[in-house]
């Protein structure tokens, strides 16, 4: 039975794709190759993310499309020898509910900042935060990448996310989707948000 969305949910994917702050300009070309991966399935807990409603009422979370993305990815990365850490293994925040950030308020900020508080703990040398936006307009579409540019990697950043949105963009088309490549951008755009 076809089901369709009254919310499009899967109409845009993004990454945010950050190489870790401790690299320094100086860093030699060895130890600059990515051995620890923090993967980010974006959102969880009572924070759902887009969302596509159903007529025959289910719903697909953004939250839910996420954490499964990011457990099969986790398992090709770790068939390939990296050492792949989750943000959150489980439907909860990342914060698990605490105030982290120092502001005294508990709010999804909290969330985000243990996200970076885990990938410094690990000494991530690469992190991707995994993201299906949604949009009320149905023509909305793309595949969008978005790397730090404040950072010594910056370079590297970019180049990793212009493959990784290739990449997905070329899956997607190899199995019937019509996905268009949208920008790979500085992620301070997103700070207005």
């Amino acid at each position: 039975m076809k089901r369709t969305a009254i919310y499009s949910l899967l109409s845009l994917v993004l990454l945010v794709i950050t190489c870790a702050p401790f690299l320094s300009d100086t860093a030699s070309a060895q130890s600059r190759l990515v051995r620890t991966i923090l993967l980010d399935p974006g959102h969880g807990g009572i924070d759902s993310g887009a969302a596509a409603y159903f007529e025959d009422g289910s719903i697909l979370r953004e939250k839910d499309v996420n954490l499964s993305v990011a457990h099969k990815t986790a398992e090709l990365l770790r068939a390939k020898g990296y050492r792949v850490v989750l943000s959150r293994e489980t439907d909860r925040g990342a914060g698990e509910g605490e105030e982290v950030n120092g502001d005294g308020r508990r709010t999804y900020r909290d969330d985000l900042q243990a996200v970076v508080d885990k990938a410094n703990e690990i000494r991530a040398d690469l992190f991707l935060s995994l993201h299906t936006n949604g949009a009320r307009n149905t023509e909305a579409s793309g595949v969008e990448a978005y790397y730090c540019a404040d950072r010594p990697t910056e370079a590297e950043s970019w180049r990793l996310g212009v493959l990784v949105q290739a990449s997905i963009v070329q899956a997607l088309r190899e199995i019937g989707y019509d996905a268009l490549a949208r920008v790979v951008n500085d992620d301070s755009l997103l700070y207005n948000y």
